[in-house]
């Protein structure tokens, strides 16, 4: 189970639009390669990928409680 991916996770967006009048943005958690080359090329949502769509990205607040679906690096 370490590899595998987070119930309903497919179904959800990668990410949201910024929060009005913030500069927040919203999104699922990013797979860990491991995971993600389990996926179709269309479902995977990787760190890597986040940082192409944000390239700006300054921060993150990770509110999972656990390292299981990502390289914390």
């Amino acid at each position: 189970m370490t590899n595998s991916v987070p119930d309903r996770w497919l179904e959800y967006n990668a990410f949201g639009d910024v929060i009005k009048g913030t500069k927040i943005l919203a999104f699922k958690v990013p797979l860990k390669d491991a995971i993600a080359r389990n996926l179709q090329p269309t479902q995977r949502f990787t760190t890597t990928a986040l940082l192409e769509a944000f390239p700006h990205l300054k921060y993150i607040i990770d509110l999972t409680n656990t390292y299981r679906y990502y390289d914390q690096k």
